[in-house]
């Protein structure tokens, strides 16, 4: 039974899909289940930590940059189809599409961080007229008791953890 159990994780975790999803809430719900399942992913585990590697240990600012880095330079950025959002765990962002759209930040960066032992959530924000339109990873810092929480938003080339986009409002969801 439990191999049973573990080949469906395997198997839900490979999924992506589009969903019609009304509310902020559920949008959230969704992005977090797709990212616990990224967390039982023992191939998600080893890449997390084969991308910290070079860090000194319990370098907190390192390991963030690492991941962070690593993530803007393999994983492309790249939008929904229109009128459309979609949801992919972090095993096909990460390693067999190697790209996604801002949903996907939280869902498959947040992993990778969290992996090495970090908190973790998304922000949502606001930046033009109508509505929550842009959502990023936040990360806890430092790792042991976060004193606060690091924007991290690899969607923008010439962003550097800590730089968010200019917003109007904000909601923030720890996970």
């Amino acid at each position: 039974m439990a191999g049973a159990v573990s080949e469906r994780v395997v198997e839900v975790a490979r999924l992506a899909s589009v969903r019609r999803v009304t509310s902020l809430a559920g949008r959230i719900a969704l992005m977090r289940q797709m990212h616990e399942l990224g967390l039982r992913d023992p191939e998600i585990r080893g890449l997390a930590l084969r991308i910290v590697r070079g860090c000194p240990e319990r370098d907190d600012a390192c390991e963030l940059r690492a991941l962070f880095d690593w993530y803007k330079t393999n994983i492309r950025y790249s939008g929904d189809p229109e009128g459309r959002d979609t949801y992919a765990s972090p095993r096909r962002t990460l390693l067999e599409w190697k790209a996604g759209d801002c949903d996907e930040v939280p869902v498959s960066l947040g992993c990778l961080v969290r992996h090495n032992g970090i908190n973790v959530g998304a922000r949502v924000v606001q930046t033009g007229s109508e509505g929550f339109d842009h959502v990023y990873l936040i990360a806890g810092f430092p790792k042991e008791n976060p004193i606060g929480y690091v924007a991290l938003d690899p969607t923008v080339a010439t962003a550097y953890p800590g730089w968010e986009p200019q917003h109007s409002k904000q909601k923030d969801y720890l996970w």
